[in-house]
């Protein structure tokens, strides 16, 4: 491996005195090259400068002592981020990819690994869960918070065993026993985590059923007293697959069969009717989030004019900012159709033209939303319903303007986008076999698939006891396209950051003209 594990010698038997300060030893020796090999690092384009600790709790399990772990990170740039870093100080043989270093004590050499991939520490934090229970830290404390949802999965989350969740960047999972399923957020900010507040809300406040219910949450309070979000424990939903996976899959399968009538037919039906029942659990999900006018953080609003000028400034801003990122960047300018479909789908007058839309939600309120919303945040279950997943919004943005009510159009909108994307992935991954019918099928699909997502959506809008889109259709499609505007500037963002070849298809897909 690459990195070289430090070793921090300590005087004397390990023992609490000096445990401490081995920790830190480690933390600050070992962090800066240990971090950027994990998946959940999310700062991995920034240098690191220097590592230490906030916080720590020291707790000891037979021979092993847990960790629990609040860490700062000083970058070059000067600009610093907190990361949960639960550690497991051991003197059994881990693979080298978990130690971030070893204490020596003179008798022994006791390795300091990541906890969340040791199943004891799983063990230890389910049990902390069980019951409140404060866990005094040097500085602060950490609270584990059960809800009254957690005993009905208790015993079966406690005889399985448990797995770390592969596959996740920002965050780390662990599954109990195919019951109940902890995530732990990893890039911290203060306040309540959406995940978690939203998450209560749906679970004991609304009779809302397509969400995973909300077992327990950890939380950690320092001098200030300000509550950071530490975990969340819900219940584990068996699925055939997020939504994202099944939509393409269907793709897949009506462009494999567009040259036989009867089979192409039954699958565009069924891509279809998924859409459908998409657009029927979001209108229900954000009746539910609408259903509390006696609690300030969930009541609706009424949308103020101050709010549709927000919105449309900040649809111009970001329109400015991307044009200056695509006009720079090498794919767009050594292209010359490319730039001219960029500077025709990015011109001021376009977005001036599509932020008037939000001028049709005068009339609706703003609610809480889900924030980040898309097919990879759904769910399809063993008998083919829908559960929607991950609240917590964009991670990116701070954690009180994730917090923020909105129009529940940016969901839908979030989700159209979604739709769009699936069926130029699966152009993309058909276009080198040349199935052209394929092309002309998802382009059919994704046409009825909106339709059919949006007329399922209205219906169930409708039912809510405050204006939640506009009653006409004209104004409600007016407001959609200004959303579905604002989601595809953030996605030209991430594209140029993280996948530069997909910007000439969002550019096609924006059909801003």
């Amino acid at each position: 491996m690459n990195r070289s594990i430090p070793r921090c010698p300590v005087g004397g038997v390990l023992e609490a005195e000096n445990l401490a300060a081995g920790i830190e030893s480690v933390v600050a020796q070992g962090a800066a090259s240990f971090l950027p090999t994990r998946r959940w690092f999310g700062d991995k384009t920034r240098q690191i400068r220097s590592v230490d600790i906030v916080d720590s709790a020291l707790v000891s399990a037979g021979l092993e002592r847990f960790a629990p772990t609040i860490i700062s990170i000083l970058f070059e740039d000067s600009g610093t981020a907190s990361y949960f870093l639960p550690l497991v100080v051991t003197l059994e043989a881990l693979s080298e990819d978990a130690i971030l270093g070893i204490i020596e004590d003179g008798l022994d050499e006791w390795r300091v690994v990541e906890a969340l991939r040791v199943p004891r520490f799983h063990e230890w934090l389910l049990a902390r869960l069980a019951e409140p229970v404060v866990l005094p830290s040097r500085h602060g404390e950490f609270s584990f918070e059960p809800t009254s949802v957690l005993p009905r999965y208790l015993s079966a989350a406690r005889t399985g065993g448990s797995r770390t969740v592969t596959g996740e960047q920002s965050n780390t999972s662990i599954v109990y026993g195919e019951a109940a399923i902890l995530k732990a957020f990893r890039k911290l900010q203060p306040g309540i985590n959406p995940d978690i507040e939203i998450g209560a809300f749906l679970t004991e406040r609304s009779g809302f059923q397509h969400v995973p219910p909300l077992l327990g949450s950890v939380h950690y309070r320092g001098q200030r007293g300000e509550p950071v979000s530490i975990a969340v424990l819900q219940t584990f939903v068996p699925s055939v697959g997020d939504a994202w996976t099944i939509t393409l899959r269907a793709l897949a399968s009506l462009v494999g069969t567009a040259q036989d009538g009867l089979a192409a037919t039954r699958a565009f039906e069924r891509a279809v009717q998924w859409a459908a029942l998409l657009g029927e659990r979001t209108g229900q999900l954000h009746v539910a989030l609408a259903s509390d006018s006696n609690d300030a953080a969930f009541a609706p609003e009424p949308v103020m004019d101050q709010d549709i000028r927000s919105w449309r400034d900040a649809l111009n801003h970001a329109g400015q900012q991307r044009r200056a990122d695509v006009a720079g960047h090498p794919m767009v300018s050594s292209n010359l159709v490319m730039a001219a479909l960029a500077e025709q789908q990015l011109a001021p007058e376009a977005l001036e033209r599509l932020g008037e839309g939000f001028d049709a939600l005068r009339g609706t309120v703003k609610t809480r939303v889900h924030g980040d919303y898309h097919l990879g945040q759904v769910l399809q279950t063993v008998d083919g319903d829908a559960i929607i997943l991950d609240f917590e919004g964009e991670p990116s943005r701070p954690i009180e303007e994730r917090r923020l009510k909105t129009s529940p159009l940016k969901d839908v909108a979030g989700m159209l986008r979604s739709f769009t994307y699936a069926r130029v992935a699966t152009e993309r991954a058909t276009e080198d076999a040349g199935h052209a019918p394929g092309s002309r099928s998802l382009a059919a699909w994704e046409r009825t698939a909106r339709a059919a997502f949006l007329d399922a959506y209205r219906h169930e809008a409708a039912k809510a006891g405050v204006p939640l889109i506009p009653e006409s259709v004209d104004a409600f499609q007016r407001a959609t396209r200004a959303w579905e505007a604002d989601k595809a500037l953030y996605e030209i963002h991430y594209e140029l950051n993280n996948r530069p070849d997909w910007l000439p298809h969002v550019l096609k897909t924006l059909a801003i003209s």
